[in-house]
């Protein structure tokens, strides 16, 4: 029994790291793939910026603005990406993509 859960979970993990990392994308693919990569950066120095907000004393070096300002330059590069995409999959990934960026900047009331 054990031996098949083991290969249970190996099949799994090889499944997930095919598709991952081996599966052939298309170059419209890996150019949403490098915005999802550039939002998440953006996003997480978003969120740092806030935290040092909210600590006394490092209110100072926090620089709010230069990460909305860096989401905002990866929406607009990401919107000129997205008008030019020409495959489904590479569509259907921008739109989930899409609606994350759309969803954090109406959380964050960033306009």
């Amino acid at each position: 029994m054990k031996k098949l859960i083991w290969l249970i979970i190996i099949v799994v993990v090889g499944y997930f790291a095919y598709t991952k990392f081996l599966r052939p994308v298309s170059d419209e693919e890996r150019n949403v793939q490098a915005f999802e990569d550039r939002f998440e950066t953006a996003r997480n120095r978003f969120l740092s910026a806030a935290r040092q907000l909210a600590i006394p004393g490092e209110a100072a070096i926090a620089d709010p603005e230069a990460a909305v300002r860096r989401l905002k330059t990866v929406k607009a590069d990401f919107d000129r990406l997205y008008e030019s995409l020409t495959t489904a999959s590479a569509i259907a990934r921008a739109d989930k993509l899409e609606a994350a960026i759309e969803e954090f900047f109406e959380k964050n009331d960033i306009e």
